[in-house]
C-alpha cells in the first residue's frame, strides 16, 4: 500500500466517520420527507378545515 501510514488512523476512526456520514444522510432524508409532506399535502383538507372552523 502506498500510503500505509494512514491505515492506523483509518482503523481507529472509520466507525466515527461512518456514523457521521450516516447521521448526515438521515438528517437530509428527514428534511426531504418533511418537504415532500408539505408539498404534496392534500389541498382540499386545508379548505375543509377552514370551512368547518368558520361554522363553529
Amino acid at each position: 500500500m502506498r500510503d500505509d501510514f494512514h491505515s492506523q488512523a483509518w482503523a481507529d476512526h472509520h466507525g466515527d466517520l461512518t456514523a457521521s456520514i450516516n447521521k448526515a444522510i438521515r438528517s437530509f432524508m428527514a428534511g426531504l420527507e418533511r418537504l415532500n409532506a408539505l408539498q404534496f399535502d392534500a389541498p382540499w383538507r386545508a379548505e375543509q378545515q377552514a370551512k368547518t372552523s368558520l361554522k363553529h
